[in-house]
């Protein structure tokens, strides 16, 4: 637990580091904090799976199991829930490239398919969208095909005002 909340705490340090060294614009400052702090919420998730992956192993190690052929097995498994879990390893490659990419993130309105919604929660399986109503809508990021981005960099509001023939 220690190790995970010094990891945690030194990805954040990490990722501050680089928002402060990038000397960009205020819009893209703000993009740039939004898509740094998905980063590292993604980050601190592999990090945190890879250090209880490594306790477990350690532990029972120290509890005298031979660990080489759960290790084995572990790979055999893998392999099958893998071929089992297309469409889960479909929606974190997809996520991953939308990171990558910055086709949108947390705090951007987007329209996917045929719901649109303001960004609330994104990770690398899935996206979620609070509509105009406040329903969340969560879409798994294997099904985005094509993403409207109604907000980043540019934004603007068509306003139209019905006004009477006789008003002054």
């Amino acid at each position: 637990y220690g190790l995970i909340r010094l990891s945690e705490d030194w990805l954040e340090r990490l990722f501050l580091a680089m928002q402060e060294r990038t000397g960009l614009t205020q819009e893209r400052s703000q993009r740039l904090a939004l898509r740094l702090s998905t980063f590292a919420e993604v980050v601190k998730s592999i990090v945190a799976a890879a250090i209880c992956l490594v306790a477990v192993f350690a532990i029972l190690s120290q509890l005298g199991i031979d660990i080489a052929p759960l290790l084995a097995g572990a790979g055999i498994l893998g392999i099958a829930i893998s071929l089992a879990s297309q469409n889960l390893i479909r929606d974190i490659i997809n996520g991953f490239l939308i990171l990558i990419e910055d086709q949108y993130g947390v705090g951007d309105v987007i329209i996917v398919g045929s719901v649109a919604g303001f960004v609330e929660t994104m990770n690398l399986r899935i996206t979620q969208l609070r509509n105009e109503e406040g329903r969340l809508i969560t879409v798994p990021n294997g099904q985005i095909t094509v993403v409207e981005n109604l907000s980043k960099e540019w934004s603007r509001v068509d306003l139209a005002i019905p006004v009477g023939l006789t008003a002054d």
